[in-house]
């Protein structure tokens, strides 16, 4: 009996870290239409399905080059190229670090999200 408890809770993690894997999508603030989609490491155009980006580890890179363009550190977005903070992450909304704006409402917040939602509205 206790196997079958210990095995049901193994289960549900597992689906559980696999749900969280799962696709997110990201929509613009101001018209609230959704323009992408974050499935794994990747980011796709949400009408196309299109690769654009990939997310490695705390970093963003373009899909066909695999240059880093932004870094996500402490809740903020920053462009790699010089450094500057360009967004900042605020629950579930991208803010434009410079007009401290909301950009992007994100399905699934956090650093994925934000990452892509920065590199398609502030970059």
């Amino acid at each position: 009996m206790q196997s079958n408890k210990l095995f049901i809770s193994f289960f549900m993690l597992v689906i559980s870290a696999s749900i969280g894997k799962t696709q997110c999508t990201i929509k613009d603030y101001s018209t609230f239409k959704n323009v992408l989609k974050v499935d794994g490491d990747y980011v796709q155009t949400y009408d196309t399905f299109r690769r654009i980006y990939k997310i490695d580890g705390p970093f963003l890179l373009a899909y066909n080059t695999y240059k880093k363009l932004l870094k996500f550190e402490g809740g903020f977005i920053i462009r790699y190229s010089d450094f500057k903070k360009i967004g900042k992450l605020d629950g579930e909304y991208l803010i434009d670090y410079r007009t401290f704006k909301r950009v992007a409402r994100l399905e699934c917040p956090g650093k994925n999200s934000a990452l892509a939602a920065a590199a398609y509205f502030l970059n």
